[in-house]
Protein backbone atom coordinates (compact mmCIF):
# COMPACT_ATOMS: atom_id res chain seq x y z
CA UNK A 1 0.00 0.00 0.00
CA UNK A 2 1.06 3.61 -1.13
CA UNK A 3 2.32 5.92 1.77
CA UNK A 4 -0.50 8.42 2.06
CA UNK A 5 -1.19 11.52 3.66
CA UNK A 6 -4.97 12.96 3.83
CA UNK A 7 -5.74 17.00 3.84
CA UNK A 8 -8.69 18.88 4.75
CA UNK A 9 -8.80 22.08 3.21
CA UNK A 10 -11.38 24.87 3.35
CA UNK A 11 -12.62 27.72 0.90
CA UNK A 12 -11.71 31.19 2.10
CA UNK A 13 -12.32 33.57 -1.03
CA UNK A 14 -14.92 32.16 -3.60
CA UNK A 15 -13.55 29.84 -6.37
CA UNK A 16 -13.79 29.84 -10.06
CA UNK A 17 -12.68 26.24 -11.17
CA UNK A 18 -13.53 24.25 -14.16
CA UNK A 19 -12.26 21.45 -16.64
CA UNK A 20 -13.49 20.95 -19.83
CA UNK A 21 -16.71 21.84 -19.04
CA UNK A 22 -16.82 25.27 -18.53
CA UNK A 23 -19.88 25.18 -17.37
CA UNK A 24 -19.35 22.80 -14.23
CA UNK A 25 -16.98 23.91 -11.06
CA UNK A 26 -14.69 20.82 -10.21
CA UNK A 27 -12.10 20.97 -7.51
CA UNK A 28 -9.43 19.45 -10.21
CA UNK A 29 -6.29 17.47 -8.92
CA UNK A 30 -4.17 18.62 -12.13
CA UNK A 31 -4.57 21.95 -11.04
CA UNK A 32 -3.54 21.35 -7.75
CA UNK A 33 -0.18 19.15 -8.56
CA UNK A 34 0.59 21.71 -11.67
CA UNK A 35 0.32 25.17 -8.97
CA UNK A 36 2.64 22.66 -7.12
CA UNK A 37 5.04 22.41 -9.35
CA UNK A 38 5.43 25.98 -10.27
CA UNK A 39 5.80 26.89 -6.87
CA UNK A 40 8.53 23.98 -6.65
CA UNK A 41 10.04 26.40 -9.58
CA UNK A 42 9.14 29.41 -7.61
CA UNK A 43 11.67 28.20 -4.69
CA UNK A 44 14.71 27.79 -6.59
CA UNK A 45 13.79 23.89 -7.71
CA UNK A 46 16.39 22.81 -9.69
CA UNK A 47 15.13 20.93 -13.40
CA UNK A 48 16.38 17.61 -12.89
CA UNK A 49 15.07 17.30 -9.47
CA UNK A 50 11.88 19.09 -11.35
CA UNK A 51 11.60 15.93 -13.54
CA UNK A 52 12.14 13.37 -11.80
CA UNK A 53 9.50 14.40 -8.97
CA UNK A 54 6.97 15.71 -11.17
CA UNK A 55 7.31 13.21 -14.43
CA UNK A 56 8.12 14.84 -17.65
CA UNK A 57 7.81 13.74 -21.68
CA UNK A 58 10.80 12.82 -24.16
CA UNK A 59 12.88 10.32 -24.90
CA UNK A 60 13.65 10.07 -21.36
CA UNK A 61 10.05 10.50 -20.16
CA UNK A 62 9.19 9.35 -16.67
CA UNK A 63 6.02 9.66 -14.58
CA UNK A 64 5.61 11.44 -11.16
CA UNK A 65 6.88 9.91 -7.90
CA UNK A 66 3.65 10.85 -6.55
CA UNK A 67 -0.20 11.45 -7.14
CA UNK A 68 -2.65 13.84 -5.87
CA UNK A 69 -6.51 12.97 -5.59
CA UNK A 70 -9.13 15.48 -4.95
CA UNK A 71 -12.34 14.85 -3.91
CA UNK A 72 -15.25 15.65 -3.70
CA UNK A 73 -15.24 14.82 -7.75
CA UNK A 74 -18.89 16.17 -7.50
CA UNK A 75 -19.75 19.35 -5.49
CA UNK A 76 -22.75 20.40 -3.92
CA UNK A 77 -25.67 22.55 -5.48
CA UNK A 78 -25.71 24.44 -2.04
CA UNK A 79 -21.87 25.04 -2.49
CA UNK A 80 -22.23 26.73 -5.90
CA UNK A 81 -23.30 29.94 -7.25
CA UNK A 82 -23.52 31.54 -10.18
CA UNK A 83 -21.06 34.82 -11.04
CA UNK A 84 -23.51 37.77 -11.90
CA UNK A 85 -25.24 36.42 -7.84
CA UNK A 86 -21.48 36.78 -6.50
CA UNK A 87 -20.84 39.73 -8.90
CA UNK A 88 -23.96 41.58 -6.72
CA UNK A 89 -22.65 40.63 -3.15
CA UNK A 90 -18.79 41.52 -3.89
CA UNK A 91 -17.68 45.28 -2.89
CA UNK A 92 -16.19 47.83 -4.82
CA UNK A 93 -12.13 46.39 -4.22
CA UNK A 94 -13.22 42.53 -4.57
CA UNK A 95 -14.93 43.75 -8.07
CA UNK A 96 -11.56 45.30 -9.22
CA UNK A 97 -9.43 42.49 -8.22
CA UNK A 98 -11.77 40.07 -9.73
CA UNK A 99 -13.24 41.75 -12.86
CA UNK A 100 -13.34 38.86 -15.06
CA UNK A 101 -15.53 36.97 -12.68
CA UNK A 102 -18.06 38.79 -14.54
CA UNK A 103 -17.17 38.18 -18.07
CA UNK A 104 -16.50 34.98 -17.38
CA UNK A 105 -20.13 34.29 -16.54
CA UNK A 106 -19.50 30.69 -14.41
CA UNK A 107 -20.26 28.90 -11.47
CA UNK A 108 -18.28 29.38 -8.40
CA UNK A 109 -17.70 27.64 -5.36
CA UNK A 110 -18.41 29.36 -2.62
CA UNK A 111 -16.42 30.07 0.82
CA UNK A 112 -16.26 27.72 4.03
CA UNK A 113 -16.65 24.53 1.16
CA UNK A 114 -14.87 21.94 2.51
CA UNK A 115 -12.55 20.10 0.49
CA UNK A 116 -9.87 16.70 0.75
CA UNK A 117 -7.16 16.06 -0.51
CA UNK A 118 -4.70 13.01 -0.77
CA UNK A 119 -0.93 12.70 -1.59
CA UNK A 120 0.59 8.84 -2.39
CA UNK A 121 4.06 8.81 -2.61
CA UNK A 122 5.18 6.05 -5.11
CA UNK A 123 8.04 3.56 -3.70
CA UNK A 124 10.49 6.03 -5.62
CA UNK A 125 10.17 8.84 -3.42
CA UNK A 126 13.06 9.29 -0.96
CA UNK A 127 12.89 11.04 2.69
CA UNK A 128 14.01 14.31 1.36
CA UNK A 129 11.53 13.78 -2.20
CA UNK A 130 8.55 13.97 0.19
CA UNK A 131 9.51 16.66 2.30
CA UNK A 132 10.12 19.07 -1.38
CA UNK A 133 6.05 17.66 -2.50
CA UNK A 134 5.11 18.59 0.99
CA UNK A 135 6.84 22.14 0.90
CA UNK A 136 5.59 22.84 -3.06
CA UNK A 137 1.93 21.80 -1.29
CA UNK A 138 2.29 23.93 1.80
CA UNK A 139 3.21 26.82 -0.60
CA UNK A 140 0.83 26.66 -2.98
CA UNK A 141 -1.88 26.70 -0.34
CA UNK A 142 -0.20 28.97 1.89
CA UNK A 143 0.75 31.57 -1.27
CA UNK A 144 -0.66 30.95 -3.85
CA UNK A 145 -4.76 30.26 -5.07
CA UNK A 146 -6.43 28.98 -7.56
CA UNK A 147 -9.05 29.03 -10.64
CA UNK A 148 -10.30 32.74 -12.21
CA UNK A 149 -8.46 35.71 -10.69
CA UNK A 150 -5.97 33.84 -8.47
CA UNK A 151 -3.55 36.17 -8.90
CA UNK A 152 -5.79 38.79 -7.36
CA UNK A 153 -7.05 36.84 -4.38
CA UNK A 154 -9.51 34.44 -5.24
CA UNK A 155 -9.68 31.01 -5.16
CA UNK A 156 -7.69 30.68 -1.79
CA UNK A 157 -8.00 27.81 0.39
CA UNK A 158 -6.63 27.45 3.92
CA UNK A 159 -5.69 23.64 4.77
CA UNK A 160 -7.73 22.49 8.25
CA UNK A 161 -5.86 19.46 8.96
CA UNK A 162 -3.30 17.67 10.04
CA UNK A 163 -1.27 19.99 12.38
CA UNK A 164 1.44 18.51 11.25
CA UNK A 165 2.92 15.80 9.12
CA UNK A 166 4.92 12.59 11.54
CA UNK A 167 8.01 12.23 8.87
CA UNK A 168 7.66 15.83 8.21
CA UNK A 169 7.20 17.56 11.89
CA UNK A 170 9.52 20.93 11.10
CA UNK A 171 6.35 21.77 8.99
CA UNK A 172 3.52 23.02 10.19
CA UNK A 173 0.19 23.14 7.75
CA UNK A 174 -2.39 24.73 10.13
CA UNK A 175 -2.31 28.03 11.01
CA UNK A 176 -2.48 29.58 14.79
CA UNK A 177 -2.83 32.55 16.11
CA UNK A 178 0.50 33.92 15.48
CA UNK A 179 -0.13 34.43 12.03
CA UNK A 180 2.92 36.44 11.52
CA UNK A 181 5.86 33.86 13.37
CA UNK A 182 3.85 31.29 11.49
CA UNK A 183 4.81 32.12 8.13
CA UNK A 184 8.03 33.17 9.00
CA UNK A 185 9.42 29.86 10.95
CA UNK A 186 7.85 27.92 8.24
CA UNK A 187 8.92 29.41 4.94
CA UNK A 188 12.54 29.65 7.01
CA UNK A 189 11.90 25.93 7.22
CA UNK A 190 11.31 25.69 3.25
CA UNK A 191 14.39 27.90 2.22
CA UNK A 192 16.48 25.69 3.51
CA UNK A 193 15.13 22.60 2.35
CA UNK A 194 15.59 24.58 -1.11
CA UNK A 195 19.07 25.79 -0.76
CA UNK A 196 18.03 29.50 0.48
CA UNK A 197 16.44 29.69 -3.25
CA UNK A 198 13.02 31.30 -2.78
CA UNK A 199 12.42 33.36 -6.14
CA UNK A 200 10.02 35.76 -3.52
CA UNK A 201 9.16 38.06 -1.22
CA UNK A 202 6.80 37.76 1.33
CA UNK A 203 4.81 40.33 2.98
CA UNK A 204 1.59 40.51 5.58
CA UNK A 205 -1.38 43.50 6.11
CA UNK A 206 -4.11 43.79 8.13
CA UNK A 207 -5.96 45.01 5.73
CA UNK A 208 -8.63 43.29 3.96
CA UNK A 209 -8.97 42.17 0.27
CA UNK A 210 -11.40 44.98 -0.18
CA UNK A 211 -9.27 47.23 1.32
CA UNK A 212 -6.58 46.03 -1.14
CA UNK A 213 -8.68 46.13 -4.14
CA UNK A 214 -9.39 49.89 -3.81
CA UNK A 215 -5.70 51.15 -2.87
CA UNK A 216 -4.33 48.65 -5.66
CA UNK A 217 -7.10 50.75 -8.32
CA UNK A 218 -5.61 53.94 -7.07
CA UNK A 219 -2.02 52.80 -7.45
CA UNK A 220 -3.15 51.75 -10.77
CA UNK A 221 -4.56 55.32 -11.91
CA UNK A 222 -0.88 56.69 -11.24
CA UNK A 223 0.34 55.12 -14.23
CA UNK A 224 -0.24 55.77 -18.46
CA UNK A 225 -2.59 53.00 -19.12
CA UNK A 226 0.50 51.18 -21.49
CA UNK A 227 2.68 51.27 -18.74
CA UNK A 228 0.28 49.12 -16.48
CA UNK A 229 1.90 46.15 -17.85
CA UNK A 230 3.91 45.70 -15.14
CA UNK A 231 1.41 44.57 -13.16
CA UNK A 232 0.23 41.77 -16.00
CA UNK A 233 -1.13 41.72 -19.29
CA UNK A 234 -3.58 38.48 -18.83
CA UNK A 235 -5.34 39.11 -21.82
CA UNK A 236 -4.44 37.51 -24.76
CA UNK A 237 -4.22 38.05 -28.34
CA UNK A 238 -4.49 42.23 -27.45
CA UNK A 239 -0.53 41.49 -25.43
CA UNK A 240 0.82 39.93 -28.58
CA UNK A 241 0.13 42.40 -30.80
CA UNK A 242 0.88 45.50 -28.29
CA UNK A 243 3.77 44.42 -26.77
CA UNK A 244 5.01 41.09 -28.70
CA UNK A 245 3.73 39.16 -25.64
CA UNK A 246 1.23 36.52 -25.58
CA UNK A 247 0.90 36.96 -21.62
CA UNK A 248 2.91 38.15 -19.03
CA UNK A 249 1.82 36.60 -15.60
CA UNK A 250 1.54 39.37 -12.92
CA UNK A 251 4.63 39.47 -9.96
CA UNK A 252 2.54 39.78 -7.61
CA UNK A 253 0.12 37.01 -6.18
CA UNK A 254 -2.41 38.83 -3.38
CA UNK A 255 -3.72 35.68 -1.13
CA UNK A 256 -6.76 36.44 1.47
CA UNK A 257 -6.80 35.54 4.94
CA UNK A 258 -9.16 34.93 7.36
CA UNK A 259 -7.43 37.64 9.08
CA UNK A 260 -5.63 40.19 6.90
CA UNK A 261 -4.19 40.01 3.23
CA UNK A 262 -0.74 38.06 2.40
CA UNK A 263 1.28 39.94 -0.98
CA UNK A 264 3.92 37.72 -2.56
CA UNK A 265 5.99 39.51 -5.37
CA UNK A 266 7.87 37.02 -7.50
CA UNK A 267 10.95 37.84 -8.47
CA UNK A 268 11.62 35.03 -10.59
CA UNK A 269 10.22 35.71 -14.05
CA UNK A 270 12.78 36.34 -16.99
CA UNK A 271 15.72 38.74 -16.92
CA UNK A 272 15.27 39.74 -20.19
CA UNK A 273 11.82 40.94 -21.10
CA UNK A 274 11.13 41.55 -25.05
CA UNK A 275 12.27 44.98 -26.09
CA UNK A 276 8.91 46.38 -26.67
CA UNK A 277 7.85 45.76 -23.15
CA UNK A 278 9.55 48.91 -22.45
CA UNK A 279 10.44 48.02 -19.15
CA UNK A 280 13.70 46.26 -17.53
CA UNK A 281 12.92 43.37 -14.95
CA UNK A 282 13.95 46.04 -12.12
CA UNK A 283 11.65 48.59 -13.32
CA UNK A 284 8.83 45.78 -13.01
CA UNK A 285 10.05 44.74 -9.55
CA UNK A 286 10.27 48.90 -8.49
CA UNK A 287 6.92 49.50 -9.61
CA UNK A 288 5.03 46.58 -7.46
CA UNK A 289 7.46 46.51 -4.59
CA UNK A 290 6.44 50.46 -4.29
CA UNK A 291 2.62 49.44 -4.42
CA UNK A 292 3.39 47.19 -1.83
CA UNK A 293 4.96 49.23 0.56
CA UNK A 294 2.40 51.74 0.36
CA UNK A 295 0.09 49.18 2.12
CA UNK A 296 1.66 49.69 5.96
CA UNK A 297 3.07 46.07 5.64
CA UNK A 298 5.67 43.85 7.13
CA UNK A 299 7.83 42.04 5.66
CA UNK A 300 7.67 38.12 6.19
CA UNK A 301 10.27 36.53 3.98
CA UNK A 302 13.27 36.78 3.27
Amino acid sequence: MLETINFKLKVITYLVMSGADQNEVEWRSQSVKGLMRWWFRAAGGRKEKEKRIFGHGGDKANASIFKVKCYPLKIKKENIEESSRIWKSLRSGEKYLGYSIKLADRKAINPDTDFYLEIKFYPLSTPEDKKIILSSFWLAINLGNFGTRARRGFGSLEICEPLQVEDFKDLKFVKNNQIKEWYKQNLLRIATLFENNLEFEVYYTTKSLVNIGEEYREYRRKFLRNERRIFGLPIKGVNEKRFGLKRFASPLIIKALREGTLLTLYTGFPDKLPESFKKTKQEVISGIRNFINELQVEKIYP
